[in-house]
């Protein structure tokens, strides 16, 4: 089982310092959340009194974990998640290869559809299909990279012959990794993803283990490789014993929030998480 830490309130805190220790400390994988605005109207959006303040606070986690690579050699830089129906697909395509380019390949790209309705109508998104939405925009960026020139024809997603650069370092891209816990999410990792995503919030170890071995089954019987199939199990409470029942459960990584606001409160939640490594 591997240890990875998620960050998400950065504007204090010097994302240099943080991710040289985190891979000083040993963990597998430093992430980092997504979400590009956040409304002002609580109750538009559904939100209980207070909201969740973090949100409006979070940096672009591409600038982000790019700043990481660029001070660290080892420790592998995961979206946790990125939204992908409120971003144009080439232009995630080319943030993804570059990232994966800059960090010499250590780049992990968990996705999600959102779930904040007043957040997708600002970028586009079509919040009721936003999963079919999903679906399109990364067929249209394996589409891109898989091939020098690309073009793509979909339900949400078109554009004429355009050339490729840069090519990922993961061939033929790097791993596309599903949030979710619902039935569909089996579907939706067979027909585009490579891992699984689900909130520590959401899922038991018992409910875990049974999403892997149907996630898996399902895989081989559409004569896929299971071999490279991940879990990692997002958001979850820094506890050993409920660690060890997620590993036990089939979790291949398990993600940490880190308390955020100032570089040494992050530092020194990091280093108490870091105790819970194996």
């Amino acid at each position: 089982m591997n240890l990875g830490i998620a960050l998400t309130d950065l504007a204090a805190v010097d994302i240099s310092t943080v991710a040289r220790k985190a891979e000083e400390y040993g963990f597998d994988s430093l992430w980092t959340p997504e979400h590009l605005v956040y409304p002002v109207r609580e109750e538009d959006a559904g939100l209980p009194p207070g909201g969740f303040p973090d949100m409006a606070k979070m940096m672009d986690p591409f600038m982000v974990l790019s700043a990481a690579a660029a001070v660290t050699d080892r420790i592998m830089l995961g979206t946790g998640v990125c939204l992908v129906p409120q971003r144009h697909p080439l232009l995630t395509a080319k943030m993804v290869s570059s990232l994966d380019v800059l960090s010499k390949g250590r780049f992990l790209f968990g996705i999600g559809a959102g779930w904040l309705e007043p957040e997708a109508r600002i970028f586009g998104a079509d919040f009721p299909h936003r999963w079919a939405q999903t679906r399109d925009f990364v067929l249209a960026m394996k589409a891109w990279w898989s091939n020098d020139r690309a073009s793509y024809r979909g339900s949400h997603a078109n554009f004429e012959e355009v050339w490729r650069y840069p090519q990922p370092v993961q061939s033929p891209h790097p791993p596309i990794l599903i949030a979710g816990v619902r039935e569909k999410v089996t579907e939706r990792i067979v027909d585009y993803g490579d891992g699984w995503i689900p909130m520590a919030g959401s899922i038991e170890p018992k409910d875990l283990e049974t999403g892997r071995k149907n996630i898996e089954q399902a895989l081989r019987d559409a004569g896929r490789n299971t071999s490279k199939f991940t879990v990692t199990v997002y958001s979850a409470k820094p506890d050993r014993e409920r660690n060890r029942d997620y590993a036990d459960a089939g979790a291949d990584r398990i993600v940490h929030f880190v308390s955020g606001g100032k570089t040494e409160r992050t530092l020194d939640s990091m280093e108490r998480i870091a105790e819970l490594i194996p």
